[in-house]
Formats: structure tokens, sequence, C-alpha cells
């Protein structure tokens, strides 16, 4: 395969990171990498602890209500020291000129009664036994004849969630009257919460006792299993394989927020390998900061360690071959060649004569260097 040039003192590095979903980071991150000689990676990576291990599929769980509010598909549960409870019906709700008059789904529905019940509120709560609530989709109905013909509040849908199922976080909200039809809605919530609560909240006002009913069906939970990462310990094994003054940390300047992570760093005039290589299996340090889902909501924590095999980096040829990236910190530049590209080769009196040096690496210039020339004629061979 083909070789890269060497990059040298003053050079910069750039490195990708790449998940398998958009990540958001909090912090400044690092990427631990070896710029110096090392016979292998293997020799120090097996020994390195592992993390969790991969998380299962998503479950997925219909609730219809055939089976009424606490049936083994919907399970739901109402406190009702704090709350009032949902009803299940079927065909059009009691009270006239609102509700639905029938199931989005199947025969059944759940749905508050708002008769005789102004400024109530209706609970129902699901937990998901450890298990997250990644993906919640769901049908709903708010109507109300009254609110159309006098402008009286139909009320409110609320859908909160929550990790212990004591505090509760606002996810979604329809408020007034939606029309004489079912709707639906779909939320992502990437895993985070361990319980849903749907909070029914009728009118402050009522019609000849009656308001807005409102009801939902057809409810389907996406939930995943999610096991806590046990972050690995660097152990003096790992630490004693590399000579410390063979690492250097890369820094994150760019990809927040999507999926693939930049990270950069300058070669210095100490750094010299044929074969540039991440550090160990888990070279990538939130650094006391956080990288996690990309998600509304969501907390959950993005695997850092890094993916086997445990390749060297380097970048693919016109064949897809792996090539090394090759440092050499305390290469010096020379001169390649000295030139002037005059199309003539003659310059009158007046005109500007451009010269070219070429050197065999990039060079930065400081100050302002001169080049000696002879223009009697006569060359020195030295």
């Amino acid at each position: 395969s083909a070789e890269l040039e060497p990059l040298g003192a003053g050079d910069v590095v750039v490195l990708e990171v790449e998940f398998n979903h958009d990540v958001v980071v909090e912090g400044e991150p690092t990427l631990q990498l070896d710029v110096g000689v090392v016979p292998t990676v293997f020799s120090y990576d097996t020994a390195m602890p592992t993390l969790a291990p991969t998380v299962p599929a998503w479950d997925s769980i219909d609730c219809t209500f055939e089976r009424g509010l606490g049936g083994p598909a919907c399970n739901f549960t109402t406190d009702l020291a704090t709350d009032l409870a949902w009803t299940i019906g079927s065909g059009t709700t009691p009270t006239s000129y609102t509700g639905p008059s029938s199931a989005y789904a199947g025969s059944y529905y759940a749905y508050v009664e708002s008769t005789n019940n102004a400024a109530s509120k209706f609970s129902m709560v699901r937990g998901f036994d450890g298990a997250r609530l990644a993906e919640l989709s769901f049908a709903y109905h708010m109507y109300s004849y009254f609110d159309t013909v006098s402008g009286m509040e139909m009320g409110t849908l609320n859908i909160s969630g929550s990790d212990d199922g004591a505090s509760w976080y606002p996810i979604w909200e329809a408020d007034g009257n939606q029309g004489n039809s079912w709707k639906t809605a779909t939320i992502t919530l990437g895993g985070t919460y361990n319980y849903i609560r749907f909070l029914g909240t009728t009118a402050p006002t009522t019609q000849n006792g009656g308001g807005g009913d409102i009801a939902i069906d057809n409810i389907k939970f996406s939930t995943q299993e999610f096991m806590p990462s046990a972050m690995p310990t660097i152990t003096p094994y790992e630490k004693d394989k590399v000579p410390p003054n063979t690492r250097v940390e890369a820094h994150l300047v760019s990809g927040n927020m999507t999926s693939t992570l930049g990270f950069e760093f300058t070669v210095s005039s100490t750094h010299k390998t044929s074969n540039l290589a991440v550090a160990h299996l888990h070279a990538l340090d939130p650094n006391g900061g956080s990288i996690r889902l990309y998600k509304p909501y969501s907390t959950v924590p993005a695997s850092l360690q890094l993916p086997r095999p445990f390749n060297y980096l380097g970048v693919a040829d016109t064949t897809g071959a792996p090539v090394p990236i090759l440092l050499d910190g305390s290469m010096t530049p020379e001169v390649m060649s000295v030139s002037a590209p005059h199309t003539n080769g003659t310059v009158g009196v007046g005109e500007y004569v451009y010269i070219e040096v070429e050197w065999s690496h990039p060079v930065v210039i400081t100050g302002q260097p001169k080049l000696e020339l002879d223009t009697a004629g006569s060359r020195d061979a030295d």
C-alpha cells in the first residue's frame, strides 16, 4: 500500500470518533493517543476491563383497553388520594355533544368524564419494572360542541415522565378543542423514564354539568432494559505498558449533537511513531463531563468503549487498504530546489524577479528571511 509523508512538529492531526447515534457532549472530552513507537496495541489492550453488555432490543407493548385499565398490557394505576380515575368506555360517552362516538382501535377506550367534574384531575400511571420508555405513541380525542359555540374551555391532556414515580417532568400537552375526530401522536424519549403518566384536567366551567370529555386509546410503549455501565479502572499494568512521554491528549473541536466527534492535537518535536494509535480501549475520556444520547429529555449515557478489533489509526488508500499515520517531530525540513519560473528567461530593468524555494516539508516563517543572489555571472560552488 501507499505510504504517507510523516507529519512534523507543528502539524495538526485531526481524528474522528463515530457513534451509532447522535450524541450531545457536556464538558471537554479528550482522546488519549500513543505518539511513541509501540510494538503492538494488543499486548495491553486485552487486559482492560469491559463495559456493560450491549442493551437488548426494544420491547413493544400495545394497550387498547380491551381488558380494562389494569389489564396485562395497559397495567395503569391511579392514586385515588389525589386524583380521579379514568373510565373505560365503548361507543359514545354519557355526556352529549362531547367525546368520541367509538374507539380508535378495538371496542374500548379510556376517557375522562367531565359531567359534574369541573376543574378535576384524572390520572393514569404506568411503570416499566426497571426498563425505560424509549418511545410512546397513542390516539387521543378532545372535542366539545359547547367549546365551539360558546368558547368554553375544553380542558387539557398532559403526559409526564418520571424516574422514581414521584418527581414528574412534562413531555407533551394538548389544550383545548382538537375537533371531533381521533388524533395521533408519537413521542421519542430515547430511554429516559421508568414511569409515564397521562393526566386529564377538565375545564374550570361546564355547560349543563358537562364540559368536554377527553379520551385516549391504542397506546404503544417501546421499552428498553438499560443496564448500568461499569466504568473501567485503569490499572497500573495498563499504564506501565506505554511510557508516559509517548501519550498525548487530543481535544474535541467539532461534532456536538451529531454522531461524529472531531478531535485534534498538534505534533511536537518529541513525537515520533510509525503507527499512530489510540492509547487503550477506553481512551475516550469524558474528562469530568458527559457524552449521552441526543434525544429530547434523554439522559442515557453513550458507551465510551472503543470498538474491536483494536486497530492503529490511519487512512485508506485508493484500494481501501489502511495507510498508517506517521509522526516525526524531530525531522528537519531540507531545501529541495531553488528556481525562478520565468517563461523567456530574460528580465529587463525595473522588472521583478520571482524566485521559489521548495522545502521537503511545510515550514513556518518568522521574521523577514532573505535570499542572497549572484548577479555577476559567477557562482560559488559552496
